[in-house]
């Protein structure tokens, strides 16, 4: 439920922006969602490569050279 006319990022639970917009470079926000996508599909899947992959669309393979670009570990997102 928005709180008013217009939803906003709040009212979705969204955090603010990291950068800067006015600052950043084009590829630098890409490189930035990117990297949040790939996280918040770490996160639903508990860590499962294959799942995260399947729910970014993209290829197991690819999953894992966008792990080690990114520098995120699998085990950081799996549950206790």
């Amino acid at each position: 439920m928005a709180r008013g006319r217009v939803i906003t990022p709040s009212d979705l639970e969204l955090a603010a922006p990291l950068l800067d917009t006015a600052t950043v470079s084009l590829r630098e926000a890409r490189e930035e969602a990117g990297r949040r996508t790939i996280i918040a599909a770490l996160e639903r899947s508990q860590g499962n490569i294959s799942r995260a992959a399947s729910a970014i669309r993209v290829s197991r393979p690819t999953m894992h050279g966008l792990l080690a670009k990114h520098n995120l570990q699998r085990d950081d997102f799996k549950k206790s």
